[in-house]
């Protein structure tokens, strides 16, 4: 073996022991540099080829899971800006048309009153019993009892609209919520 390694190196020919140790170390050290040369090199290929794996996979998971989760936050908030939006609606459509009742109650039966105070003499004892721009007679507590009734509905309306809208935004949430989870879960599948 170091006979063929001293012709491997030194080539034919007669060469001295120590010439021939110092060659086959100087032999076995060039080599270990490049096997340690070669092996660091694959190691940083191999390093770098799973660095650059890992980090794509990193960013198409966090790509995806930051599309699907502002398309969920973009959904949810869209959902409850439209179910705000149709509360604020109806709750002032519906004050209006309570605005408008009462107002309409009172001056329909204001006008009756007046019509009979002008139509009929007025000799405190008026059979209509309504009384709208006088305190005399007991016709202020009927339209107190009509403004209370129309007040009272349109009070039990507005409570039932925020209830059904309260019910409809969580009941869209849960969905949205629902089906971002399923992306979720599809996309890690």
């Amino acid at each position: 073996m170091r006979r063929r390694l001293s012709k491997h190196i030194f080539g034919p020919g007669s060469v001295s022991s120590s010439r021939i140790h110092s060659g086959i170390l100087k032999y076995y050290k060039v080599h270990f540099v490049v096997v340690v040369v070669v092996v660091v090199v694959i190691v940083e290929a191999v390093l770098v080829l799973v660095v650059v794996v890992v980090v794509e996979v990193v960013v198409v998971v966090v790509v995806v899971v930051v599309v699907v989760v502002v398309v969920v936050v973009v959904v949810v908030v869209v959902v409850i800006v439209e179910a705000v939006l149709v509360l604020v609606v109806v709750v002032v459509v519906v004050e209006v048309v309570v605005v408008v009742v009462v107002l309409v109650v009172v001056e329909v039966e204001c006008v009756v009153v007046v019509r009979s105070i002008i139509v009929l003499p007025y000799n405190g004892s008026s059979s209509s019993g309504i009384s709208c721009y006088s305190s005399k007679g007991s016709g202020s507590s009927d339209i107190g009892s009509s403004i209370v009734v129309v007040v009272v509905a349109a009070a039990v309306v507005i409570v039932v609209v925020v209830v059904v809208v309260v019910v409809v935004i969580i009941v869209l949430v849960e969905v949205v919520v629902v089906a971002g989870r399923g992306i979720l879960a599809g996309n890690k599948i």
